[in-house]
């Protein structure tokens, strides 16, 4: 993820498709581990789409051309790249309507902040509260 791109899936040989997410871990810069939980999700900022999923349609063009500037350079800028179009509007509920409903990173933080705890890197003493 050097890149900050993440390109189509593909289905494994069994046909079974599968997603893995990682994402870079940040400097502490003097922040206790206990306080880990307190940081921003670092999940939270992206976002996947079930195109194979029910949702708004767009025509083949504009559908098309959607996905390729996608693929191309990221939603966030396919999207930008359809402000003060006449389709705008049916391009932002297209990717909102398409949005991976397996998707939850609210949990996911959570569950990243105990494997960290769980695996043993730091000792036990390191994620208790101090009062500094």
């Amino acid at each position: 993820m050097t890149a900050n791109a993440i390109t189509q899936l593909k289905p494994k040989l069994d046909g079974i498709e599968v997603v893995r997410v990682e994402v870079r871990g940040k400097k502490l810069r003097g922040k206790p581990l206990n306080k880990l939980n307190s940081m921003p999700n670092r999940f939270a900022r992206f976002r996947f789409a079930d195109l194979a999923g029910a949702g708004t349609e767009l025509s083949p063009l504009t559908e098309r051309a959607f996905l390729a500037m996608c693929r191309q350079d990221g939603a966030k800028a396919a999207l930008d790249a359809f402000k003060h179009t006449k389709q705008a509007r049916k391009v932002n509920w297209f990717w909102r309507s398409h949005q991976a409903s397996w998707w939850k990173p609210e949990p996911m933080w959570q569950q990243a902040c105990d494997a960290l705890r769980e695996i043993r890197l730091f000792p036990d003493a390191a994620f208790d509260a101090h009062d500094d």
